[in-house]
């Protein structure tokens, strides 16, 4: 693989692991992690810890507005640690004095369940020379007694939404790291909460129900539980506005609504009483991971075709998926989906581009190599599947036409440059719109010979049968040819044909940007020694035995002899194409029974034969050379082993 490609394909990928870390991609990632509770689904509610909520039914119950007197709260501590509560959290802020009265009752509540752990904050505080953190708590409000306090803010991520909470915040530890205890195992820094579902997951009650649970609340509800109390009406804020501690979480964005500070210190307490929240494994693992897993797709993406290319990139990411719901389902493990999902998609998408551009180059090359020498109908098929023509060879069953022009040695004697160039332009052009007409191919020209091909390149049953119509189709326009030139003066023209099928080697000889396709094999090599047969019998088109097998009973053909070319020891039957159609021709039928005396060794009887068959044609060169034999035969009869053949001494 080049290294072009391999620097594009990790170009790619660093685009896309550098994506992630930028403020869209931040984004993109924290939505698609938010999607995994979704397909995870809201768990059952867990009976610890109970909301104890300041909502409206207990602001119409009580007939008060907020804040309530502290001494209703003193009032629901005693009621909650006498139904066997065992830790109440309020997450209630008491940073100023209020009735005097009121703070005695409620620090007398405190004094007497000492388990009771209340709110505090870090706030910014204007000062002259600017912002100043400082922590609001109810250290002042209650002297004398010693209070349990664990900080309430709840970070929210760039996009507002509340996914943490910091456990050891500036200012003393968390609320629910405090309410959970030292015996908790719990992050070093931040707990990334593992929502069991949205708003109103947890359980919960009215506060006045709270005040009175004998009344209203089934026995032992609150036996042995941690107990929160918190604001969870939206009317506690101003008209208009959004509730005060209300927040966004990933539920929200399915429809899940905001969720009450209360509840979110309940679902973090939640987990860290269960097992500690969310993990994410180390960025310094995962990066390398990402890198390796995109670039060994990209690889394959490259190799592969665009269709299997596209099913592995959807099979590896349904197996991301996969692998990523169920980390966050089985162990509350965030993989990050975009770092995961997106290089190796950008990697596909290089790896298709980069097959198309290389598509793009293959055709232009294939129109580049084929555009002069195929029919436009065949170069198009051809593009369609440029993968036909790959490097080396196949195993091909085809037909080849070799084309010399008689005498051009001393034609091109009599020549000037420039006048030999115009006339093989003007005969080749004919020769190569009839090849391209029957859908052949030229594959070379020789000086003043041409070979063309047909059913090489692209599978063409009719090979033999195109051929054939090609060479009656060439000597046709040849004797036009001939005529004009005799009319302006110009040299005789005539044209040798030799055609074989069978079975034969195609492949592009060079390598894949150079194109040089071609045939090779016994069968081409036959067609080449034919072409010049047709010397020794004064034909101008002959077939070899398989082309003829081929055609018969679609053309005009006459068997004229069994023939050993130089270097072949086998001998093979010839054919000459006599027209493009079936025909009753005298001579024919005079021509074979001539044959079968020659055949017979009956040389008299076939010198006879042969004689009336230029009687019906005087100018038939097959019937003036075997006459000749005949005759040299009576004189030097050939062995008693002969088998009918001729054997060729020259090509």
């Amino acid at each position: 693989m080049g290294a072009g490609r391999q620097l594009g394909l990790g170009l790619a990928v660093v685009l896309g692991l550098g994506f992630t870390f930028t403020p869209w991609g931040q984004f993109t990632e924290l939505v698609l992690e938010d999607s995994l509770f979704l397909l995870r689904g809201a768990r059952p509610t867990p009976p610890d810890p109970v909301i104890v909520a300041v909502d409206e039914p207990s602001m119409a119950e009580l007939g008060l507005p907020w804040p309530w007197p502290r001494r209703i709260h003193a009032r629901l501590l005693d009621r909650l640690y006498a139904a066997g509560a065992r830790e109440v959290i309020l997450d209630i802020l008491f940073a100023e004095a209020s009735d005097p009265e009121d703070d005695r009752l409620l620090a007398e509540a405190l004094a007497r369940h000492p388990r009771t752990l209340l709110a505090a904050d870090v706030r910014a505080v204007p000062t002259a020379g600017g912002a100043q953190l400082m922590a609001v708590g109810p250290w002042d409000v209650f002297p004398g007694v010693s209070l349990h306090t664990g900080l309430i803010g709840l970070p929210l991520d760039p996009d507002g939404v509340v996914r943490r909470i910091r456990l050891h915040p500036q200012g003393g530890p968390a609320l629910v790291l405090a309410a959970a205890g030292p015996a908790v195992e719990a992050p070093d820094d931040a707990l990334r909460i593992d929502f069991l579902g949205p708003a109103g997951t947890l359980r919960r009650v009215s506060y006045y129900q709270a005040l009175d649970p004998e009344g209203h609340l089934p026995p032992g509800l609150f036996a042995g539980r941690r107990v929160l109390v918190g604001a969870m009406s939206p009317d506690l804020g101003a008209p208009g506005r959004a509730a005060p501690d209300h927040f966004s979480v990933p539920w929200s964005r399915w429809g899940g609504g905001r969720m009450a500070g209360v509840e979110i210190q309940g679902q973090a307490l939640h987990n860290l009483l269960h097992g500690g929240g969310l993990r994410q494994p180390p960025l310094e693992w995962l990066l390398p991971l990402a890198w390796v897993w995109a670039w060994g797709l990209g690889l394959a993406f490259l190799r592969l075709p665009p269709g299997p290319g596209l099913g592995l990139w959807l099979g590896s990411t349904a197996f991301t998926v996969g692998g990523i719901y169920a980390a966050f389902a089985g162990a509350s493990l965030v993989l990050p989906p975009l770092l995961l999902l997106l290089p190796p998609g950008l990697a596909w998408i290089y790896g298709l581009g980069w097959h198309y551009a290389e598509e793009r180059r293959q055709k232009t090359v294939l129109r580049r190599a084929f555009g002069n020498y195929l029919a436009p109908a065949l170069v198009n098929r051809l593009l369609d599947d440029p993968g036909a023509l790959h490097p080396g060879g196949r195993r091909v069953e085809a037909t080849v036409m070799f084309l010399d022009l008689a005498g051009f040695t001393s034609l091109a004697e009599d020549m000037s440059p420039e006048t030999l160039v115009t006339f093989m332009n003007r005969v080749m052009g004919q020769v190569v719109e009839v090849v391209m007409g029957e859908q052949g191919m030229i594959d070379k020209f020789i000086g003043d010979a041409v070979m063309a091909v047909w059913g090489a390149v692209l599978a063409q049953p009719d090979h033999a049968l195109r051929a054939c119509r090609a060479a009656w189709e060439i000597q046709r326009r040849m004797d036009g040819l001939a005529q004009a030139f005799a009319a302006e003066g110009g040299p005789f023209l005539s044209a040798r044909i030799g055609i074989n099928s069978g079975a034969m080697v195609a492949g592009n000889l060079g390598g894949e940007r150079r194109f040089d396709f071609t045939v090779m094999g016994n069968a081409v090599n036959l067609a080449s020694r034919l072409e010049g047969v047709n010397k020794v019998y004064a034909t101008r088109i002959l077939l070899g035995e398989d082309c003829a097998r081929r055609v018969e009973g679609q053309v005009a053909l006459r068997f004229i002899d069994r023939v050993r070319v130089k270097g072949k020891q086998r001998a093979v039957a010839i054919y000459e194409l006599r027209g493009p159609a079936v025909r009753d021709d005298p001579l024919d039928a005079a021509f074979a029974r001539a044959l079968a005396r020659y055949r017979r060794r009956d040389w008299q009887g076939a010198e006879a034969a042969f004689v009336r068959c230029l009687e019906i044609a005087p100018e038939d060169g097959p019937s003036r050379a075997l006459l000749a034999r005949c005759r040299a035969f009576q004189r030097h009869p050939p062995p008693p082993d002969w088998d009918g053949s001729f054997g060729m001494t020259g090509k």
